[in-house]
């Protein structure tokens, strides 16, 4: 059928329009370096976004932000190595001129030259890897979901020592002194305390349900948000706990059972907490109670968080369908939308590259 010209100008102006509110709602949008090979010739300072692709289709990524020319680099390791990452990405570690990528359902951690994001080595061994924390200059300590332990990895052959029996999932790990606090997440509620000197599991701290995510402010308190569980058995709340004594000083909660707190983040001065719950909320680790009000609540269900430690800027990842390449939207630390950039499918993590 064929369209006349006062409904094709009409036509026009709409999708104009429509184009205005987008691009009014979005802020700038930041295109992606189209380069011959599009591989940045630096990787400081910037900004990785680990992609997690869709489970069992190994289709996982690392993007790249470069934050002094505002460009975008994606599919990193595929372009420096001729083949895919594997299949979901779940985190990264920057060690010096080393950085461990930790794909999940492929049971491994790719270890690549920062320089070049060339793969040197491929830990393998690994049940269902999550995150990889070097302890001392020999050792990293790698948690999993599924194996009911935690396996230590020599740094100089990248060889398994040996693993920790925990019994129960592992997660998120942060080093304070001679000790490693490990998040029990899916299905559990403990904080597992390692002793790093004897390489073994000394003690366990009961929390709330579920906690997926942990900081250490300036204070050296240790924050731990826990969801409450998969089915809200449990109102899901934060903790903060002292790790030399290892009490519980203080017990925050939220109002709604329902309610899915995840990706706690702290900034680089260690005095705010931000973290996601159908919005992002901001919180100084001197509130007295949880915020009621979000600081960014646009109608978008965010996947995930990160804080810029240098300039306190938000980056938070839109999932959008779960099928579709993903987007990074950027916001001021008062929340105002600075700017957004296309990464790829499911942006499920932020690494700062100083």
């Amino acid at each position: 059928m064929k369209m006349t010209k006062a409904k094709l100008l009409k036509t026009c102006l709409l999708i104009a329009g429509m184009l205005f509110i987008v691009g009014c709602e979005q802020g700038e949008t930041i295109a992606p370096d189209n380069g011959n090979n599009n591989i940045p010739r630096s990787f400081k300072p910037g900004v990785f976004i680990i992609n997690e692709g869709n489970f069992g289709w190994g289709n996982g990524s690392v993007s790249f932000f470069d934050r002094a020319d505002s460009k975008v680099y994606n599919h990193l390791f595929q372009k420096a190595n001729d083949r895919a990452l594997g299949d979901v990405p779940q985190s990264m570690f920057i060690m010096d001129s080393l950085g461990f990528i930790v794909v999940n359902n492929s049971g491994k951690v790719e270890v690549i030259n920062m320089e070049s994001f060339i793969s040197v080595n491929t830990i393998t061994g690994l049940t269902s890897p999550r995150y990889f924390l070097p302890v001392s200059e020999s050792i990293a300590y790698v948690s999993d979901l599924y194996s009911g332990s935690v396996t230590l990895v020599r740094l100089d052959d990248f060889t398994i020592i040996k693993t920790i029996e925990t019994g129960m999932s592992t997660e998120q790990m942060i080093k304070i002194g001679d000790e490693l606090f490990v998040a029990n997440w899916s299905g559990g509620n403990k904080i597992l305390v390692i002793d790093i000197v004897e390489g073994k599991l000394v003690d366990t701290i009961a929390v709330i349900m579920e906690p997926n995510s942990m900081v250490l402010d300036k204070h050296r308190k240790l924050w731990v948000l826990c969801s409450g569980g998969f089915l809200n058995e449990e109102m899901p709340g934060i903790i903060r706990i002292d790790p030399v004594t290892r009490e519980k000083e203080k017990t925050f909660r939220f109002s709604m059972l329902e309610s899915s707190p995840s990706h706690l983040c702290i900034n680089g001065s260690g005095d705010t907490l931000y973290y996601l719950n159908n919005g992002i909320f901001q919180m100084p680790v001197t509130e007295t109670e949880i915020p009621s009000d979000p600081l960014v609540q646009n109608g978008k269900l965010f996947y995930s968080i990160g804080i810029d430690p240098e300039s306190g800027i938000i980056y938070a990842a839109d999932a959008i369908d779960y099928q579709q390449k993903g987007k990074v939207f950027r916001y001021m630390p008062e929340g105002a939308l600075k700017d957004s950039f296309d990464v790829d499918i499911i942006p499920g993590s932020f690494v700062f590259n100083r």
